[in-house]
């Protein structure tokens, strides 16, 4: 996969970037909008990310791990390796190689747009797809038990 990163970097420094020397000065780079290389530059680096997490999962329960801690810490080390590497390699890369600043402003505005869609669509959906399914049951499961037992009246409201 990093191999992947890398290959996809170079390919997108040829193809998106000005040479420094050939930058026409007199136009101001923060007049300017995104590039759009950049933003798909950035989209290809979230789906790199997103099917690297779902291999490294895989691997990591082929490990057979015998505590849940060493599974989440072996997971979390690989994929912070894998971020730092994914991430930072293109931006690096781009701003000291290519020194364009604006494609290096785009590529990270476009990722933190991306993993805050993520993160929001993820945070509505969660509860909707995995837990109203468990809650459901349970509340079945309440209402067969407690058809068997006769469940004492409330303590009437105290007013004073």
């Amino acid at each position: 996969m990093s191999a992947l990163t890398i290959a996809t970097t170079i390919l997108f420094l040829d193809l998106i970037y000005q040479d420094p020397s050939q930058i026409d000065l007199s136009v101001d780079q923060a007049k300017q909008f995104m590039d759009p290389w950049s933003v798909l530059l950035a989209i290809i680096l979230e789906i790199y990310y997103m099917f690297y997490e779902w291999i490294n999962i895989k691997f990591m329960e082929a490990y057979n791990f015998r505590f849940k801690k060493d599974y989440n810490d072996g997971l979390a080390w690989f994929l912070f390796l894998y971020n730092c590497f994914n991430f930072f390699f293109p931006l690096a890369t781009i701003a000291l190689y290519k020194q364009s600043f604006l494609s290096v402003f785009t590529v990270m505005f476009v990722l933190l747009i991306v993993e805050q869609t993520k993160n929001s669509f993820s945070r509505y959906f969660r509860p909707i797809c995995f837990y109203k399914k468990k809650v459901t049951q349970v509340r079945k499961n309440w209402k067969d038990w407690n058809k068997e037992k006769k469940i004492p009246p409330q303590r009437e409201k105290i007013e004073h």
